[in-house]
């Protein structure tokens, strides 16, 4: 984004051996092409990130970044960061919603915020018995989860297990210095 590149990263306190898991801290971590050099964006916006279940990351208008994540009681939240040129950023809630029985961040799920402002979804699950293994896509909004299309199916005991994976690409025409 704007000729960045943006993940979430962990930072571990060296000092406490004897409980480091709650010595970790989560943030978005940034690498500016252009200067050669990481910088640390932001925080995510939830103090502890053991709740919350592998919080996915994704472009949000050009210009900000947008967070899925889903919590261990089900609930799915959806925040947005203020534009990331600004000196301070930080995030806002977008959306949350909680669905009956519906883990969503299992495998490698995928993400975008459509421009209906909801959440279209590509992830994996498992059917009741844990013999196949179905790739959705699903449509997300606020008070809703809806299953849009099956993209994929296999069987869990394959001899040959691959992840399905589905990557967002947002060009840019910010060009990079030589």
């Amino acid at each position: 984004m704007n000729g960045n590149m943006y993940w979430i990263a962990e930072m571990v306190d060296d000092n406490s051996v004897d409980s480091p898991f709650d010595t970790r801290t989560f943030f978005i971590q940034c690498f500016d092409f252009s200067k050669e050099v990481f910088k640390e964006t932001c925080g995510l916006p939830f103090v502890k990130r053991d709740a919350w279940l592998l919080p996915r990351l994704s472009g949000f208008g050009g210009d900000r970044l947008s967070l899925l994540a889903q919590h261990k009681n089900g609930k799915i939240q959806v925040w947005v960061t203020n534009n990331l040129s600004d000196e301070v950023v930080s995030w806002s809630m977008y959306f949350d919603v909680t669905p009956d029985n519906f883990r969503i961040l299992t495998g490698s799920p995928t993400y975008l915020v459509h421009k209906t402002n909801r959440i279209m979804l590509w992830c994996e699950e498992e059917d009741v018995e844990n013999i196949n293994i179905y790739v959705n896509v699903y449509e997300i909004g606020e008070g809703f989860v809806e299953k849009q299309v099956e993209t994929g199916r296999r069987r869990r005991c394959d001899k040959v297990y691959k992840h399905s994976r589905c990557f967002v690409f947002v060009p840019s025409l910010v060009p990079v210095p030589k």
